[in-house]
């Protein structure tokens, strides 16, 4: 009688690594890394062997830290290791001000919502700015997947109770993309979810008039409709930064009537 498994292709990296563990009788510990340790576990799962299994865990218990956490994370997503997977959220959440941007871009929007919501996410004062700024650089590498809902979640008062000025025009500038209704109809319906867009966008404006102030002041003496000695000159530096560019960049395409 002839047997088969289906092996997902997620696995192939990881499969060298078991022959050599299953077959190599010189040597009896697995060659694992961060990236084939979750799939190692899925292989010693699917074949019932033991002692991979049990090798596996022993490098990922070892091996797990704020570095490599969003990495096991993924993996322990895609195989649907719930535990494993948990522990990954609570690390991230704990440590989410040392997570380099690079890293959470690679996350789907679902898995960063878990994180911003477990119950060991670390959004105290000393983070807050950083918190918005790490927010919006993630909803700017993860902008063709993040919807409405999913918007307002991330960036929920719970979970990010300031924004940032530098931020707040490309949050707007997001609303407006995904056909947010900014409206205030809470009079209508107080409880209607819609409005969370409204509120989101009122934070927004609150935070945005000393940028804007800059901005409108450093396009005026670009474009010659200022004279160089007028304007707060500690608003916004005539000479842009990186940053200065993107606030600019933001401003420029939003809307009149939200120019206004």
């Amino acid at each position: 009688n002839r047997h088969s498994i289906e092996v997902p292709m997620s696995c192939l990296d990881a499969i060298p690594a078991m022959f050599d563990y299953l077959y190599d009788t010189t040597n009896d510990k697995v060659n694992v890394t961060a990236e084939t340790a979750v799939s190692l576990r899925h292989l010693a799962t699917l074949f019932g062997n033991r002692s991979l299994f049990d090798s596996a865990t022993d490098f990922i218990q070892q091996d797990l830290s704020s570095e490599t956490a969003i990495t096991y994370l993924l993996h322990s997503d895609l195989f649907r290791q719930k535990k494993l997977s948990n522990v990954c959220i609570n690390i991230c959440a704990q440590e989410f001000h040392a997570l380099k941007i690079r890293s959470l871009a690679m996350l789907p929007p679902y898995l960063m919502e878990r994180i911003l919501y477990s119950k060991h996410f670390r959004g105290d004062d000393r983070y807050n700015n950083a918190v918005c700024a790490k927010v919006a650089a993630y909803c700017r590498c993860q902008e063709t997947n993040i919807d409405g809902r999913m918007l307002l979640a991330l960036t929920d008062f719970r979970v990010m109770p300031e924004i940032c000025p530098e931020e707040a025009l490309f949050f707007i500038k997001f609303m407006i993309a995904l056909g947010m209704d900014l409206k205030d109809d809470s009079e209508k319906d107080p409880h209607n979810l819609s409005n969370g867009g409204r509120m989101l966008y009122e934070r927004c404006v609150d935070a945005a008039s000393s940028v804007v102030s800059g901005v409108i002041d450093s396009l005026c003496h670009t474009n010659g409709l200022l004279p160089p000695d007028i304007g707060d000159s500690t608003r916004m530096p005539t000479v842009y930064t990186r940053k200065n560019k993107m606030i600019s960049a933001d401003y420029s395409q939003l809307p009149s009537q939200v120019k206004v």
